[in-house]
């Protein structure tokens, strides 16, 4: 009986589970500062953009396709595929600009 008792003593004393644990975050404070906060929001924005311009060229695709000779239709086809067009250049350089320009500020002298 006392040998059961020794090995549970050592088996407790080599049950150190915190060992590494420097820092426990909570879900609430993922963001350190407000630049993290803007670029996780810019983020998803130029997701949510990027989802509505594949709508809009598959639209206009299927607008062109079903015109069915109609010139008027396929000429509203055309303008829409290419506002769709602009709308994916703008949406390329606001994501440039915001992602480049806090460095460029940054490392300027």
């Amino acid at each position: 009986m006392q040998d059961l008792f020794i090995f549970l003593n050592q088996a407790k004393a080599q049950s150190d589970t915190l060992v590494g644990v420097t820092e426990v975050r909570s879900s609430a404070s993922n963001f350190s500062n407000v630049h993290e906060v803007v670029a996780g929001a810019i983020t998803w924005i130029t997701v949510i953009a990027s989802a509505l311009l594949l709508i809009a060229i598959i639209y206009s695709g299927i607008m062109y396709i079903t015109s069915g000779g109609d010139q008027t239709k396929a000429e509203n086809a055309k303008k829409n595929l290419l506002w769709a067009i602009i709308g994916m250049f703008v949406i390329l350089f606001s994501y440039t600009v915001i992602e480049y320009l806090p460095n460029f500020i940054e490392s300027a002298p």
